[in-house]
């Protein structure tokens, strides 16, 4: 690589190594290293060219924040997980230190094309409004109340719904099974250093979210009309966040989320509590992901984002050890209509529709450093570990089917139950546990 040097009146730039020469504008010499903002406080673009840990030729193309204290875009062209070269872009927050909320792609882990906005929870119908990279479903119309639906629109069906629960559940493969057991804890991921949670919502959930959501249409309710309401929500919640089948894997680990944030904050935070952030909003072609970060207060790398506290706006809250989380789209493929009867103060459904469109769902990522565990007494994981079946697409192949799973886990329980002759009073509690 060409080296650079100064020509001109010292100036100190951002990297300490830039000159700068007597218009106070950064000088190269051949194919040169860096190239901060120049003397006028602009962005230099720069672009690069080395060879990758495969011997192969890969660009590189770098802008750091200008002189204006605005984050310039930081794009890479590496080759993603399809054996191709992928877009990575990037746009954290700028010198204001507030995030820019503009829509970015890049290619995820599973080499699948995504849309994101950090630092906000954007509602689908922001969404609708800005340059996605697939708009095809979540630019369907939605019916309003008792309207008729049309061929490419989406028929009236509870929205937002807010559901509200203290429990995550973390799905992985067999080989991840095994990696679990065998540390009893959880890693980061092995690029992002990340550990993913859903929420575990169950029918116990939906109830009460259906009653929330009658109290909010029919707020004088008697307990004549109550006796009287069929339930209706069922009907709806039919897309992947409320299924016990899964796309990740066949092994799901329930906990609860105070028990989780406990363990990570004696073993990460010293003691403190962690910190919730919002963080990003995923869209991919028919699912919106928003996603909360937790990390350790003495972690500072994620102060753009905000604080993911009690609203009663958003699409997601957090308090006292629960989430609440407004869905705007429960069923991904709606088969019924809702119908509201203002007459008689009731809700009623009406079945015979096929019309696909996006859902929507909330995950939590916990930060891991590198090397570290997420540990957990292993009875414990043993009696947060159930089956579950296949869902009708594999995010993480192969998936084994739920007959396959349960005899593992049984396996795992066996063994475990010959060390330990006298297991304690929660043994043996399945998925009704979890998920009633």
């Amino acid at each position: 690589m060409a080296e650079q040097w100064w020509n001109g009146p010292v100036r100190e730039d951002s990297y300490g190594q830039q000159p700068q020469d007597g218009r106070g504008v950064s000088e190269r010499v051949g194919n040169s290293g860096q190239q901060p903002w120049n003397g006028r406080a602009g962005m230099e673009s720069h672009v690069q060219q080395r060879w990758n840990d495969r011997a192969d030729m890969e660009g590189h193309f770098q802008q750091p924040w200008n002189g204006r204290g605005r984050r310039g875009n930081f794009c890479q062209q590496p080759w993603n997980g399809r054996g191709r070269k992928g877009i990575f872009c990037q746009q954290p927050w700028n010198g204001r230190a507030d995030i820019e909320s503009d829509v970015q792609q890049r290619w995820n882990d599973r080499g699948s094309r995504e849309s994101y906005v950090q630092g906000v929870h954007m509602s689908i119908d922001q969404l609708k409004t800005k340059d996605l990279h697939c708009k095809y479903y979540i630019a369907r119309n939605v019916a309003e109340p008792s309207e008729i639906s049309y061929e490419f629109s989406v028929p009236q069906y509870p929205r937002p719904v807010e559901f509200r629960t203290f429990r995550v559940a973390h799905v992985t493969t067999e080989y991840g099974l095994h990696g679990i057991m065998k540390c009893s804890g959880f890693k980061g991921g092995e690029r992002s250093g990340r550990l993913w949670f859903g929420l575990g919502i169950g029918q116990k959930e939906i109830d009460a979210a259906e009653q929330r959501y009658l109290e909010k249409i029919y707020p004088a309710h008697t307990p004549w009309e109550k006796r009287r309401q069929m339930p209706f929500l069922r009907n709806f919640t039919t897309s992947p966040a409320f299924k016990n089948e899964s796309r990740y894997g066949n092994f799901r680990f329930s906990f609860s989320l105070p028990d989780v944030l406990q363990a990570y904050s004696a073993q990460f935070c010293g003691g403190k509590e962690p910190v919730l952030r919002v963080w990003e909003t995923i869209v991919y072609k028919q699912e919106v992901m928003y996603t909360v970060l937790v990390h350790s207060p003495d972690v500072h790398d994620y102060d753009g984002f905000p604080i993911l506290g009690y609203n009663d706006k958003g699409v997601c809250a957090y308090w006292n050890g629960e989430i609440t989380w407004r869905a705007q789209a429960i069923s991904q493929t709606h088969e019924c209509r809702l119908i509201e009867n203002r007459n008689e103060r009731g809700l009623y459904v009406e079945e015979g529709w096929h019309n696909p469109y996006v859902w929507d769902h909330v995950t939590l990522a916990f930060d891991i450093p590198a090397g570290r565990t997420l540990l957990f007494p292993y009875n414990q994981l043993l009696r947060s570990l159930t089956a579950c079946g296949d869902a009708d697409t594999a995010l993480n192949p192969p998936l084994i089917g739920r007959a396959a799973a349960e005899q593992i886990i049984w396996h795992y329980r066996h063994s475990y139950n010959h060390s330990h002759p006298l297991p304690g009073p929660a043994w043996g509690l399945g998925p009704s546990y979890f998920y009633n």
